[in-house]
């Protein structure tokens, strides 16, 4: 989904983007490369120290890491924004982080009210199955088999969705497209 990341990332013309789990940092390089292009901040958030996966004298004025848990950091989102230079609204949001349902509405209902009127949110983890195929179709072990993400998502949109096959819609003011390779890849942009 990287290049997907990308794409999506600079065509949304951010000033801000937000990424809620870092890990490894491979999201982290597809979004601060977009947001170095585009000109955004990028803010990174993790409960483990993930500072270090990124190049810091390559993109010292793009990016930071702040180590946090993600629900809580939200109330203090704006405050750290203004007290570091950063734009206090979000404008691309990238969710990777505990594929738990309850864990997951949680992000979503301290995150949206922080998201610009221009905004795309992306959950990785929408399709999370035993053996995921990519889109080469080779197949791989996945981490777990469960719906927890795109449970979240459905609740939070008030529709049911099939995360096996692609699929496009419109609700709630959100335009939804779905990938389901590679675990799967929602991304949700305003309409």
């Amino acid at each position: 989904h990287l290049p997907v990341l990308f794409c999506e990332a600079v065509k949304s013309y951010p000033k801000m983007i937000v990424e809620l789990g870092t890990r490894g940092g491979d999201s982290t390089q597809a979004l601060i490369r977009a947001a170095s292009v585009s000109g955004a901040k990028m803010l990174s958030i993790d409960i483990e120290d993930c500072g270090n996966v990124v190049n810091m004298s390559e993109f010292e004025d793009v990016w930071r890491f702040h180590r946090a848990d993600d629900v809580a950091f939200a109330q203090e989102f704006p405050i750290w924004c203004s007290k570091n230079g950063f734009p206090t609204s979000v404008d691309l949001l990238f969710i990777d982080t505990s594929h738990e349902y309850e864990h997951t509405l949680r992000e979503i209902k301290s995150w949206f009210p922080l998201l610009s009127e221009k905004c795309k949110v992306i959950f990785h983890d929408t399709n999370m199955r035993l053996y995921f195929k990519l889109k080469n179709g080779r197949i791989l072990k996945g981490l777990c088999e469960n719906r927890d993400v795109i449970e979240a998502l459905e609740v939070t949109l008030n529709k049911k969705y099939n995360e096996n096959v692609p699929f496009i819609d419109i609700q709630n003011h959100w335009l939804i497209e779905h990938f389901p390779y590679s675990s799967g890849l929602t991304i949700l942009t305003r309409v």
